[in-house]
This record gives structure tokens, sequence and C-alpha cells, in this order.
């Protein structure tokens, strides 16, 4: 039986334009608002089943409650004559599947329609719902370029959380525990097994969908289900660099970190993932090394200490020629620099914030010794002590000029001003301000550096930006919990306070668990709280972090002089690398 010239309600169909495993698309006129629509009904088999039809409902529902550009959005819902139905908006384009070419999609237009895709997912995770089947055919792009989710038929919605609660239990609104559920090829390891799903599995599924937007295939494929289902559970994916794409490499780290085995492991947030591909590009194109047949686990590798790691690749540094370049200073500032980092002050009297602001304090001490090395004695760098103030280190540490910051927390954003101060006048010479959303928060870790090079007068070159970014995180909750452990770490004077430096940086690597600083930081903790209290339960931990961290990079100096620490004069260590 045809539809087209029915009506249902006072929609007039018209053509019918797709097909999926729920039902019918079809173009329909809307009568009463004179306007073009798309109506989805639903398979008579499959409305004939409470379940599906609960599952379709609740796709009407969830989709109803957003109202995102980047969500496709439903204006109806009913049933007539036993037909059930959904009205949404008209669109015109393509679905993703019918744009990705057996080569892969440009990696700048990866980046942009995958961002879109995220800021959608965003939206319906921030609504408690969880897609389940975002697939290359569940996203479209219209012809004037707009990126759609569609079809959150598979929805999971979860339950309110009340807000007296301390803490939620978020159950599944009609699926059980054990069904399988979602699209083979774009399901994660926790869909595979049968457990429930959350917004981190959305964040695998995307992963999926970028790999195949730069590649032109799958990264889990297999000759049957169960194949490709064992592929997901236990092999890594193919190396996006060795399938020929050309790629900067922090997209390559992006999409593998969505495809990580353990959701803990993932972007925790489709905003956080976002905004790492937004923050993409922002150089030149980077070509990978494209080894042919390579298959390998994609380990993230991180530097650490900016001060440190530049003493121990001096050499490497001499050949690739990474560094600064000195442009014209401000007036008043020296051609030698004797440069006194003054701990930062927060506004208010949260202690949060002024952890915040110790550990900003000791992010631009870490790029301030970067300039150290590469002026070649033109520059010295004093990192901040507690209590230190411009006469001391006029005094004490002979130090001319000052940087000098003020930490602003907030809800909605944080601010960071910073002064350039002349120590024996004590004028100021230049005045920066960094005012970001806290959505933003990981560009803490990089801007204030940036500034504080351009106000001394030097310029990064592209390598130098690519060390830096090396150095941060992409998490928003790891950023924040990292930069406020180094604060912890660095205004810590007893056990209590070295305590809550360890507690804050494991919570970052509960976020970003391949975050080669935090390892280090956490390694540099266990020792100083070995020195405190000679427990050998600190030792032993200080030695397994500083041994992971120096399997994630080996070339990083930190971790050993965390493990010289607390070996200290009984000789060397063997490690089982």
């Amino acid at each position: 039986m045809t539809m087209i010239g029915t009506t249902l309600g006072h929609y007039r169909i018209v053509e019918k334009i797709g097909e999926g495993g729920m039902g019918e698309v079809y173009r329909a006129h809307d009568e009463r608002l004179d306007r073009d629509v798309a109506i989805k009904v639903m398979h008579q088999k499959v409305a004939q089943d409470a379940e599906r039809l609960a599952r379709f409902e609740r796709e009407a529902t969830a989709v109803a409650k957003l109202a995102h550009p980047n969500v496709l959005e439903i204006w109806d819902f009913g049933t007539e004559d036993g037909i059930t139905y959904a009205v949404t908006e008209l669109l015109e384009g393509q679905n993703l599947r019918a744009r990705i070419p057996t080569s892969g999609l440009p990696w700048q237009k990866v980046v942009e329609i995958g961002a879109a895709i995220a800021d959608g997912l965003a939206a319906a995770h921030g609504k408690g719902i969880v897609h389940r089947d975002l697939k290359p055919e569940n996203v479209f792009v219209t012809s004037d370029g707009r990126v759609k989710v569609l079809d959150f038929g598979l929805a999971r919605v979860l339950e309110e959380v009340l807000p007296e609660a301390e803490t939620a239990t978020l159950t599944p609104a009609g699926t059980e525990t054990g069904t399988i559920m979602g699209t083979v090829g774009y399901m994660a390891p926790e869909q595979v097994k049968g457990r429930p799903a959350d917004h981190r599995s959305d964040v695998f599924a995307l992963g999926c969908v970028l790999y195949e937007m730069v590649s032109g295939r799958r990264p889990f494929e297999g000759d049957t289900t169960v194949e490709t289902m064992a592929a997901i559970l236990k092999e890594e994916p193919t190396q996006l660099s060795s399938t020929g794409a050309t790629l900067p490499g922090d997209l390559e780290r992006t999409v593998h970190r969505c495809l990580e085995k353990s959701p803990t492991a993932r972007f925790q947030s489709a905003a956080d993932l976002a905004f790492g591909l937004r923050s993409i590009g922002t150089g030149p194109a980077v070509m990978m090394a494209t080894p042919t047949g390579e298959v390998r686990p994609v380990t993230r590798k991180k530097r650490w200490s900016l001060a440190a790691a530049v003493t121990a690749v001096a050499a490497i540094v001499a050949v690739v020629g990474w560094g600064l370049l000195s442009r014209q200073p401000a007036p008043g500032i020296p051609d030698v620099k004797h440069i006194a980092v003054l701990p930062f002050e927060a506004v208010g009297d949260d202690p949060e914030g002024r952890f915040l602001a110790a550990g900003l304090a000791q992010t631009v001490t870490d790029g301030l010794t970067i300039m150290e090395r590469e002026t070649r004695g033109a520059t010295w760098v004093v990192p901040p002590a507690p209590g230190l103030t411009l006469e001391q280190a006029r005094t004490e540490h002979n130090a001319t000029i000052a940087i000098r910051g003020v930490f602003t927390p907030g809800v909605e954003r944080v601010r960071l001003d910073v002064d350039l101060v002349d120590i024996a006048s004590g004028r100021t010479l230049l005045h920066r301000t960094l005012d970001e959303s806290v959505r933003n928060i990981t560009s803490l870790q990089k801007e204030p550096v940036r500034m504080v090079w351009e106000m001394l007068g030097f310029e990064a070159t592209p390598a130098a930006i690519e060390y830096l970014e090396d150095s941060s995180t992409n998490t928003l909750t790891a950023c924040r919990a990292f930069v406020s452990g180094r604060g912890r770490l660095s205004t810590a004077t007893d056990e209590a306070g070295l305590q809550g430096a360890v507690a804050s940086l494991e919570s970052a690597i509960a976020e970003d668990p391949a975050f080669l600083p935090v390892r280090v930081a956490l390694a540099g903790a266990f020792a100083r709280l070995f020195e405190e209290t000679h427990a050998e339960q600190w030792k032993e931990r200080a030695i397994a972090e500083a041994e992971y961290a120096i399997r994630l990079d080996a070339d990083s100096p930190e971790p050993y002089l965390a493990l010289g620490k607390v070996h200290g004069d009984d000789g060397e260590t063997e490690l089982e690398l």
C-alpha cells in the first residue's frame, strides 16, 4: 500500500525519500503551517512490537527536548489509523555515508564535520540522552554545509538526578543490561558486551566515524559480525598515518583516543572532544610517517617539564632547529633578562582558586625556561617560591624583571591578568589579560606561556608551539585537576599538603590516563612524600609512576629525577621497560 497522496493528521504525503530499520521517511506538506516537512513512519511490523514502539516514542520525546543546530529538529508526533509517525524538519543534502569517498575526506573537513557532530552529541548528553547508534548514515550534511545528527531511535533517556542527591545511579529506560543494541562496526566494547552504554560510548562511535572520514574505511572490520565484534574487543585499529592519509599528528591522537577500549581512557565528554578537534590545525598540517601495513597500539606520547626536557634533548634541538626567535621587546625591557616569577594571586577565598593560580605560575615558569635555554645566557629564570616579593627577587636573586599574575576564577569564565614589572622601579612595563570560558580552560596550559613570550619580545617557532601542545591535555577536567595538583605540590609544606596534591593529580589521571605530565608530577609527589615520611609505600609508588612515565616517553628526564630522589645513594635502579 502506497502512502503517496494520503494524509496523516494535517500532513499530506508527497514522496518517499528514505527507509531505515525503524521505518520509512517521506516528504510531506504541512497544510496548517504551509511548509514542507519530513515524516518518519514506523513499519507496521515494528509498530506492533511494544519495545520498539516505546523506543520510537522515546526518540520523539527526547529529541523534541533539544534545540541545537546540529540535532535534527522534531516538530510533531502522533498515531492515526494504527500508523505511528514523527514529524521533523526537512533536510536537503546527503547523509555522511554518501559524502565519504574511498580515499577519505580532507582532514580539515573531517575536523569541521566531527566537531559539529560532537556539538550535537554534547547537547543531547546534557539532557541525559545517549544516542547509542551513531554512524555515517545517522549524520546528515545539508546542501549549505550544516551538519545534523539524526535518529535517536536507540537513545537511552537517563533518569533525572535529584538536585539534593550527593550521588546518583543512572539507569536505562526500557533497555535491560545484556541486550546488544547499535550497529556493528560502530559499537563501543561495552556495547558489544551487552553492558550499559553512556555518553562515552557515543564518543567511541564518533571516533569510528572520524576514522572512516579520514581513511575511507572502518577501524574495525571482519568477514562476519562475530569477527567484527571480536576486533572491537581485542584489536587496535591500524594507525591512521599508515593508511596513506595526510593529517596533523593531533588529529591522529584525537581519533585513537576516542577508540580506547576503556571508557575512562577516552574523552570524558563530547564537549571536550569538540574543543579538541577545533584546536587542531592551528599550525601547518603534518604528514605522518606511513610504514606499510604497520599495526600497533597507539600510545599518546606527551612531554613533561618544558624546563628539564629542553636540557635533556639539547642535541636533538640543535638538529631539528625548534626554539624561539627574538623579536623587538617592549621599551624598558633589557637585553639580558633575569626574570623572577612571583607567586600568582587568586581573587576570592576559594582555596581551589589559590591552587590553580599557583599551578599557572608553574606553567609560566616552564615556558620561560625554554627561553632561558634558547637565549644562551641572556635569560635567567627564578621560579616562584612561597612569599617571594619584588624586593627579595632584587636583593636575593638579582632579578631585573618580574612576572606577576592574578587569577580570577568563576562559574562561567576564568581570567588571568599578567604584569611585566621592572623590579628596580616597581613600574609595570606591560599588562596582558586572558579571559576564557570555563569550557576553554585547557587553553590555560598554553596561552599564558605564549602571552609572556610575546611580552618579553620572543616568538615561538612552529616546533616550539608543537612542543607546548604536547605538554597539555584536551580534557577539561584533567586539565583543571592537573593545574590544581601542580599548584598544591608547589605550595605543600607538609604531608597533608602533599596528600592533597596526590589526590588532585590522581583525579587527573582518572580522566586522562595517558597524560604524561600528570604521571611525572605524581612520581614527584610520591618522592616528596617518601622524603617527608620515609614510608616505603611512597617509595614504591614513586618508582611505579616514574617507570610508567618512562614507558610513555623514555626521553623525559623528570621521571629519572624522581627515581633519584627515592633511591638516593643506594645505586641505580633497573627498569623493566
